[in-house]
């Protein structure tokens, strides 16, 4: 995956703690629901969700 950029920098706290299940998922809940992301890590380990657009095959 290429690198990509950060449209808005400045990030406001969604949940204050969630952990992984066995599979290494997260539940993040209703308003996220069926959607889309692609998923970016950082050195941090930080993670971003960016919201990408399904493209119908």
């Amino acid at each position: 995956m290429e690198n990509s950029t950060i449209v808005k920098q400045i990030f406001r706290p969604f949940k204050t703690v969630v952990q992984t299940d066995k599979e290494g998922s997260i539940n993040l809940g209703q308003e996220v629901q069926e959607k889309s992301y692609r998923v970016f890590i950082n050195d941090a380990g930080q993670i971003l969700l960016d919201p990408a657009e399904n493209i119908p095959e």
